[in-house]
């Protein structure tokens, strides 16, 4: 029973310093295939992995805007989400190479990154400069959009 506890103990220590560590990579765009709401877009990675490269969803890190859809979605909410997501489109549409930096594993497992285009503008810094986004870094969301 003690080798049992030891081994546990052991094995919850390294999961413990194992999930402090955010392991990041970048990755180049072939393709934005959707863009769901300001804050999340589906892409194509420049790679050949079927499986692992195609119909990527990625959640812009440090960000976020109103829903698209939702229950409790207000009038105001839904006209500023439509907004930003007006504004993502513009961005991928008017650059001609997507960036992804500094990437991870975030909440509910999705990829998390910066998006970048190719003058080296972030889109994150877009959408919190035109006040369609609010920082956003994990945990409960504080920001009630509808007012």
């Amino acid at each position: 029973m003690r080798i049992f506890n030891l081994i546990l103990i052991l094995i919850l220590s390294y999961s413990s310093i194992y999930s402090r560590e955010k392991v990041t990579q970048d990755f180049v765009v072939s393709e934005v295939t959707r863009i769901y709401d300001g804050d999340t877009i589906t892409v194509n990675l420049d790679c050949n992995e079927i499986l692992f490269c195609k119909n990527i969803s990625v959640r812009v890190y440090g960000i976020d805007t109103p829903e698209m859809h939702g229950g409790s979605n207000t009038h105001k909410e839904k006209y500023l989400a439509k907004l930003a997501r007006q504004m993502t489109i513009n961005f991928v549409r008017k650059s001609e190479k997507i960036y992804l930096d500094d990437c991870f594993r975030g909440k509910y497992f999705r990829i998390v990154c910066k998006v970048r285009n190719d003058k080296g503008r972030y889109l994150e810094d877009l959408l919190l400069n035109s006040t369609l986004a609010v920082p956003y870094y994990g945990g409960k969301k504080t920001k009630n959009w509808g007012n």
